[in-house]
């Protein structure tokens, strides 16, 4: 009995490995709150949790304020598409009037 290889399936494997390798890594970023004890006394001050606090807080902000600048760019280019369709279909309209 012959096994045949199958290059599909392990080009197909390969690319799931990727994709999962990615999200682990993705998944494994350190997370500011867990970094509290900065002189490693072994005790989390309440000014160690405040700064880390507010590290958190700000790199929040700035995910928030990404996440709009892509909405804000999808939006228009779905502007930019319904103006192109638009134009297309006058386009068309005005070709074939009087026909």
């Amino acid at each position: 009995m012959k096994t045949k290889l199958n290059i599909t399936v392990i080009i197909r494997s390969t690319l799931l490995a990727g994709v999962a390798c990615g999200f682990v890594s993705c998944a494994t970023v350190e997370h500011p709150l867990t970094r509290h004890d900065m002189d490693g006394d072994g005790a989390i001050s309440d000014s160690e949790y405040r700064q880390n606090h507010m590290q958190y807080n700000m790199a929040d902000r700035q995910r928030a304020d990404e996440y709009s600048r892509a909405r804000l760019a999808t939006a228009h280019m779905d502007n930019v598409g319904d103006f192109i369709g638009e134009a297309s279909q006058a386009t068309y309209l005005l070709r074939s009037f009087g026909q």
